[in-house]
């Protein structure tokens, strides 16, 4: 919805937006195996 620009708060793990729009953030655990690769978890 805006900037891609980011702040990180003083505890070095919240994240926020620089301008205050939404954002979101998405993660997949994926494991290599013999076969390719296996989505583990995430959505």
């Amino acid at each position: 919805m805006g900037g891609y620009k980011i702040i990180t708060a003083g505890d070095q793990w919240t994240i926020s937006t620089a301008d205050g729009n939404l954002s979101t953030h998405w993660e997949k655990t994926v494991a290599m195996t013999a076969e390719g690769p296996r989505v583990l978890a995430g959505l």
